[in-house]
């Protein structure tokens, strides 16, 4: 149980630093914008980096989804993150396209930001929620203390 919620705690560490670097180069891009200064190579650089970002964070994301679902859940787990996975790569662009001819590329940028605020304050809140967990555990090495019922995730 101690590694699972280290695990978990570690992924949400981790979706935070992601996701704070996500935001900055929607900055970024904002800041070029707003300047006349944005270029094509600005954004294959950001584009790159956010690659980046993504390349760490989903393996993170999908351990810690196995580490808290049953072994017969498996193959639901899994076809329903890639279902999810498809729809957003979908849904982003054709919502994209209708935010921008509706609000313009401003619109687009602060609909961004503001999903990320969400996002970043959601889990935010959950590291608050989970180092004390963590901090409790730790003496514990693996042993479940008492009054704390031992996990069945895993079975």
């Amino acid at each position: 149980m101690r590694a699972g919620i280290e695990v978990i705690c570690t992924d949400v560490l981790g979706k935070l630093i992601c996701d704070a670097a996500a935001a900055l180069t929607t900055v970024g891009v904002l800041v070029l914008l707003s300047t006349d200064a944005l270029c094509v190579w600005h954004l294959y650089v950001l584009n790159a980096l956010n690659g980046f970002m993504n390349t760490v964070q989903q393996p993170a994301s999908e351990v810690a989804v196995m580490l808290l679902t049953p072994k017969a859940h498996y193959q639901r787990t899994s076809g329903l993150q890639s279902f999810s996975n498809s729809l957003n790569i979908v849904l982003t662009g054709v919502l994209a396209t209708a935010l921008l001819a509706l609000g313009g590329m401003y619109a687009v940028i602060a609909f961004d930001l503001t999903t990320f605020a969400v996002a970043f304050l959601t889990l935010l809140f959950g590291i608050w929620i989970c180092l004390p967990v963590v901090m409790i555990m730790l003496p514990f090495k693996g042993r479940v203390p008492v009054g704390i019922k031992k996990s069945t995730a895993r079975t």
